[in-house]
Parts: structure tokens; sequence; C-alpha cells
């Protein structure tokens, strides 16, 4: 691309054009119009600095937005060029797509991050279960010491009671934590999610209507068939909990589906080949970027005081990518 020295657009490449969708014609005289506008300041700052100062920007990393409203993340690398005078005519940008390129090293950040708290939570987790052996011990003995229908047997039944679920959540955090591989045996996925489905449909509130598709002859899978359960576990309750205030559609659905060459920018993990595809969706209230950004993240949850661990969607996560 090159500019005048005020940042009007003079020219740009074909090659802009395939990327962008903008033409010469659109941009012709515009000041950098498909900057997003937490950019445009950054990027009048620099402007400045090649312009008037001369200083050439070398691998500047910002964000562009296409013609059809997408943003791309571009490095960007201008200079300041003379006329045939030796005086200062305008700006050369040169704008490399680095979108896949962050994409990848959000994911390996996100691998790592994952990898250094599943091993400080297995280590606390670990020690917490021989804690909370020690404290459902001493209470089970203190409860069989106790005359029934005491107001202290209630209350160390209420001890044991919060001891139980103290125990499942350090036994999902372990699981989290866990880096060996899980035992997986070939074997047909339905038969796994109708079961699934019954405990949901009679935990999940009435007002959740639910949405079943379930391709009768599905190809058989690799897996173990615990974590296909909690996974879809998981999900379900997440989407429940987007629905509790209004109701709405809890949608779950199984089909084969072919992966081509097309289709691996989108599955980078994967080969070409026949698989079978597991959907959870619902019409709940969604999220915004925000928190989109964190829901992997252990620990991290919208819900109430009390009423989540933040570890359904890490878990989930960490199941399906192990497949």
């Amino acid at each position: 691309m090159l500019y005048d020295l005020t940042g009007n657009i003079k020219y740009i490449s074909p090659v802009f054009t395939q990327l962008f969708g903008w033409t010469q014609a659109e941009l012709d005289g515009q000041e950098i119009s498909f900057t997003p506008e937490s950019e445009r300041e950054s990027t009048l700052y620099l402007i400045e600095e090649v312009a008037l100062k001369g200083r050439p920007v070398h691998g500047f990393e910002t964000r562009r937005l296409t013609k059809d409203g997408h943003v791309l993340d571009v490095s960007a690398s201008a200079s300041r060029f003379d006329d045939h005078e030796g005086k200062p005519s305008g700006i050369l940008v040169v704008l490399r797509d680095i979108t896949e390129k962050k994409r990848l090293e959000a994911h390996f950040r996100q691998a790592l991050k994952m990898e250094s708290i599943g091993t400080l939570a297995g280590g606390i987790a670990h020690d917490f279960n021989n804690l909370l052996s020690g404290i459902m011990g001493y209470t089970e003995m203190c409860l069989f010491e106790t005359p029934k229908g005491c107001m202290i047997e209630k209350r160390l039944t209420r001890v044991i009671q919060a001891s139980e679920r103290a125990k499942d959540l350090v036994n999902q955090i372990l699981t989290f934590s866990r880096q060996r591989e899980q035992a997986k045996k070939p074997l047909q996925i339905r038969p796994i999610v109708l079961e699934a489905l019954k405990l949901l449909q009679a935990s999940i509130p009435s007002t959740t209507h639910f949405q079943i598709d379930i391709t009768e002859e599905t190809g058989a899978i690799l897996a173990d068939p615990t974590q296909i359960h909690q996974v879809l576990m998981n999900l379900c309750t997440n989407a429940a909990h987007a629905m509790h205030e209004k109701g709405g559609t809890l949608t779950i659905a199984i089909a084969n589906v072919q992966i081509g060459k097309k289709d691996l920018s989108a599955y980078s993990d994967l080969m070409e080949g026949e698989y079978v595809r597991l959907t959870v969706a619902d019409t709940g209230h969604g999220m915004t970027p925000h928190i989109l950004e964190k829901i992997f993240d252990p620990y991290f949850t919208t819900k109430g005081h009390g009423e989540g661990t933040g570890l359904g969607l890490s878990l989930a996560l960490k199941t399906t990518r192990n497949k």
C-alpha cells in the first residue's frame, strides 16, 4: 500500500484486494477507513512517526477490517520514501496476515496454562483428599456413638454430606490434572448418550425442552465411555444453566461426518476421514466475547456461589483433545 504524508491511501496492490476485499476506488483518498476504532489511535501515531520523523516501523502487530466485516490480525511494516528530488513523498506499508499465527499462539498458551494449573491442582487435591479422609472417618466414628434422632446426629450428618460434595470436587480436580492416557476402546456412542439423557431429563427443569436428533447408524469411535458421559453431562448442564431464567430448547445430535482437505483449516488437529460428531446446542442468552475467552479456564464460572466449580468445560476440552 502507498500513503501520502497525511495518511491518505494512494495505491493498494491486487493482493490487498484479494485479502481484504476493498478495491482501489473504494479506498482512494481515504484515511485508514479499514482500521477498527480500537486501533485508530496507535495507527495514526505510527503514521506520524514514519511521515514526520522518518522512522521506519517493522513488525507492528495490529488489526484490520475486511470489507465483509471480519477482523484480521496483521503485522505491519512501514517506511517513508522520497521523490526524485529527494524530498519526502509518501509512505510504503506492507501488511502480512498473521491471523492463523495468533490463533496457534493462543492455543499453545492455553495448553501451557492448562498443564501448569493441572499440575498444581493435582498436588493440592491429593493433600486435601488426605485431610478429607480424616474428617469423614472421625465424623463417622462420632455418628456411630451418637444417639439416633438428636441434634448432634443431624449436625454430624450434614458434615458427612458436605464432605461427600467436597470429595466429588476433589475427584473432578484429580480427573482434570491426570496426565496419563485413559483406557480407550471401540464403542458406539449412541447408547452412552441415551443413558446420559435419562439422567439429564430427570434433573434439568421442565422449562427446558429436549430436541433429540440421533442417527440410528453411526460409526464406532475409539474412546473412554466414562469420559464421553462426563463431557455430555457437563455440556448439557452448562446449556441448561444458560436457559434457567426463561427456558428454551436443548438440542443433542449425533451424526456421521466426513472431514476433507477443505475442512482441515477449521480442524487443525484432525486428519482426513470419517468421524462421528456429537453436538450440544441451546437457545440461551449466549455470552460476551470477554467471557468466551475464559470459558475453558479451570475454575472460571459465571454461576453464583455454590452453583458451579468452573471445571466442567475445562474437563470437556481436555477430554475431547485426548480423543
